[in-house]
């Protein structure tokens, strides 16, 4: 029981190491933002890249000898949820770019994060759709929540990194905003991000 204990202690003191130097992180998860953003669920190098980040002070213990695969995955997606930020350079001007990079924003973080969602996918809506008026290069992509949960710490921390993160990524020309709408009637709160190419 002791040993444990102070590899838990061990664990917590690198853990507020990464937490604190937003700085290398953001370089480090700038380098597997394909990794990140995009839905797999193994990839041995960047598991083996972020054991080293973890374990640099010469701490002889792997990520496998105390956690399973899949709260590795979790703790990698959690890490990368809360402090990645797009870099200036990796700004996206392309619609068609940016609505690729929210699809697959919500297929990675979805499953994960929004749990407490109607809908386990966000709906995706361009001029064709029969819900919203949208005119050429308007887009909108949507899901619900039980207005029981509209103030839940987790749905507030999932949309506000989820609005942070969008925004760093959207270029000078594309215009991004989160919409809600309270629909009372049928106990549900909608969320809708609105996305606009803005022509000069």
């Amino acid at each position: 029981m002791i040993v444990l204990i102070i590899m838990e202690n061990q664990i917590k003191e690198i853990m507020h190491e990464i937490n604190v130097r937003h700085r290398e992180i953001n370089d480090y998860f700038d380098k597997v933002n394909n990794y990140y953003f995009t839905p797999k669920s193994h990839n041995e190098k960047h598991f083996e890249n972020l054991s080293t980040i973890l374990y640099k002070n010469n701490i002889n213990l792997t990520l496998t000898d105390l956690f399973t695969h899949e709260q590795i995955e979790l703790e990698k997606k959690k890490l990368a949820f809360n402090y990645y930020t797009p870099a200036e350079n990796d700004k996206s001007n392309d619609i068609s770019e940016f609505l690729v990079f929210i699809n697959d924003f919500f297929l990675t973080y979805h499953p994960y994060f929004g749990k407490n969602f109607e809908d386990h996918e966000w709906t995706f809506h361009d001029k064709t759709s029969t819900k919203y008026e949208l005119g050429d290069d308007e887009y909108i992509f949507d899901n619900s929540i039980n207005i029981n949960y509209k103030h839940n710490e987790e749905n507030i921390n999932y949309l506000n990194n989820m609005k942070r993160i969008l925004k760093a990524k959207a270029g000078k020309n594309i215009k991004v905003k989160t919409n809600y709408f309270e629909d009372s009637e049928n106990g549900l709160v909608w969320i809708s991000v609105v996305v606009k190419l803005i022509h000069s």
